[in-house]
This record gives C-alpha cells, structure tokens and sequence, in this order.
C-alpha cells in the first residue's frame, strides 16, 4: 500500500476480523451504465499522483 494509514487501518480491520469482531455486510451491485464505470480499468491499479484534487462546484457525482 502507499499509504501507511491505509496500510494500519487494513491491518486493524484484518486483527478485528481474526478476533471475531467482524460484521457481514451486503455486497453493493453498482449500475454498470453509471457516469463513473467506463472511469476505471477493471483489474489495474491506478496511481493518483501527489498533485491535490480539486472538486468543481459544478462537477455531478451522481448517475
């Protein structure tokens, strides 16, 4: 993982898990006509870069 928090919170989750302190959730089926799934390439990894994002006022994030 790049980041290290992110790397500690999987490692927190995966010990919860192993503890017996685990919630089964249902899975989200996402519409695959939606805005954002021609976004990614399934099965490969995509870098952000460091430069800070800039969220439009304008910009939909819905479908």
């Amino acid at each position: 993982m790049r980041s290290p928090a992110n790397a500690r919170r999987l490692l927190d989750a995966m010990e919860r898990l192993e503890a017996g302190q685990g919630h089964p959730h249902d899975l989200i089926e996402t519409d695959r006509t939606c805005c954002w799934s021609g976004t990614r390439t399934p099965g490969k990894a995509t870098a952000g870069g460091s430069g800070r994002t800039v969220r439009s006022a304008s910009a939909s994030t819905s479908c």
